[in-house]
């Protein structure tokens, strides 16, 4: 009986510090952003500005930074660079337009890609919009 009283106690002190490192996260959902990993610790993936992001997005867009454990080691966090602040424009005049917006095409590797390159034999990955509006468009 002694054994199960202190599991039981043990498994109510490891929940209550998933609760309450859960209530540090900033942004979204915790069922979105956290998951449980291969080991038993809580994986989160965080953009190098500190933001957790939800296990929807498109890492493709991201370049993966490194890892570091938090709370004791119960929660990995993986950081990501978002490719839109990686990405560097050669030619600042190679640009279309979209509703006004200047677009820049990058690769997968965040290299520019000129305007005569032929996106229909590319896949589309995605894009960032930048606050001023500019689009940045990935594709590999």
């Amino acid at each position: 009986m002694k054994k199960s009283i202190i599991t039981i106690a043990t498994a109510l002190t490891l929940f209550t510090a998933g609760v309450s490192s859960a209530s540090a996260y900033t942004f979204g959902n915790d069922y979105d952003t956290i998951r449980q990993g291969q080991s038993g610790q809580e994986v989160g993936n965080q953009d190098i500005h500190g933001k957790f992001l939800p296990q929807t997005t498109n890492f493709e867009l991201y370049n993966y930074v490194g890892q570091h454990t938090e709370y004791g080691g119960h929660l990995v966090v993986r950081q990501w660079q978002p490719k839109s602040e990686a990405s560097v424009i050669n030619d600042v005049n190679d640009y279309s337009l979209d509703n006004g917006n200047k677009v820049y095409n990058f690769d997968s590797f965040g290299y520019q890609l000129p305007q005569t390159t032929d996106f229909g034999s590319k896949t589309y990955i995605g894009y960032f919009q930048l606050k001023d509006g500019t689009i940045y468009r990935y594709w590999k």
